[in-house]
């Protein structure tokens, strides 16, 4: 989104793609976007081409076994569902056509990173240079490059794992997206399309 925000403007001329994100991590995994994200990739001229995707109408809320929950319904404020389940293959696909005229550099990782005189340079694996005054480095909490360039960090691990999974069910959700809050972790079902499947 970022890359589609700095192209708006006519400033970015390279970008630089990393295989390892694209689709053997994201292939079955959605997204859950806000009303307001939707909003946004479609200022970008981007919602249209997303179809796979499934309004939010209402969310239940439940702290653990607490016989209280609370019930976030899309009609209470307004016509709009409250946002939508995204494939992320969908979603990645989208976005990644419409960025078309950059420059791709793919297959190939980062040798090294100087900066120097308000410019970053990098060469490549390959041994290709690339310099500009803007580096977006967008890695996630591994990033190599913060690594690469000393930039600190605060981290604390939970010693916990997650389970990432769609699943088809014979009732259809209606809409309805389910967060529970455990001591140990949370609980959260997301509305597919189709009407049987969830994520």
């Amino acid at each position: 989104m970022l890359s589609l925000a700095v192209k708006s403007k006519g400033l970015l001329k390279i970008s630089l793609y990393h295989p390892s994100i694209a689709f053997t991590l994201l292939r079955c995994i959605s997204f859950a976007l806000s009303k307001k994200s939707a909003d946004i990739l479609d200022n970008f001229g981007l919602w249209a081409g997303i179809s796979d995707s499934q309004p939010i109408l209402d969310i239940f809320i439940r702290d653990s076994d607490s016989p209280v929950h609370l019930h976030f319904a899309h009609d209470m404020v307004g016509e709009s569902p409250m946002g939508y389940t995204v494939s992320s293959v969908d979603l990645y696909s989208t976005i990644a056509n419409s960025l078309g005229s950059f420059d791709y550099f793919k297959g190939s990782t980062y040798h090294s990173i100087d900066c120097e005189n308000g410019f970053v340079r990098m060469i490549l694996e390959d041994r290709s240079e690339l310099e500009a005054s803007l580096l977006i480095c967008a890695e996630g909490k591994n990033s190599k490059i913060r690594k690469k360039l000393n930039i600190p960090v605060l981290s604390k691990s939970y010693d916990q794992s997650s389970i990432v999974c769609n699943f088809k069910h014979d009732k259809n959700h209606e809409n309805l997206a389910v967060e529970r809050f455990f001591h140990g972790g949370t609980f959260a079902i997301l509305p597919m399309k189709s009407g049987y499947q969830s994520s």
